[in-house]
């Protein structure tokens, strides 16, 4: 899920950008948080530790941002992130997060 997201944010921050290419700096800010939504995503389903806290912190993010929006979204995002954090750090979760052989 946090990588559909990703790839649908990335999507439409290149779209952003070819409608409007004078906002150079606002789609690069937005393709940087969705790729990192992918990153979160594709590590957390290998079993990285500190993946799961940076999806939880991409999603946090998301929150924080929708502050300034209608309530709705952050109505969904505050769930969404409650839903990350319980799903990634449940008990049963540990064992997939378990102590890696280094590396990424």
């Amino acid at each position: 899920m946090i990588m559909l997201s990703g790839a649908f944010g990335l999507y439409g921050a290149w779209l952003n950008f070819m409608a409007h290419p004078d906002s150079h700096r606002d789609a690069f800010l937005a393709a940087a948080v969705n790729v990192l939504g992918l990153v979160a995503g594709f590590f957390v389903l290998r079993g990285r530790n500190w993946a799961r806290w940076l999806a939880v912190a991409w999603m946090a993010f998301h929150v924080a941002i929708s502050f300034g929006h209608p309530p709705q979204e952050l109505i969904v995002h505050s769930t969404l992130l409650v839903l990350f954090a319980y799903g990634l750090f449940r008990a049963d979760a540990r064992s997939w997060f378990g102590p890696t052989q280094g590396g990424f």
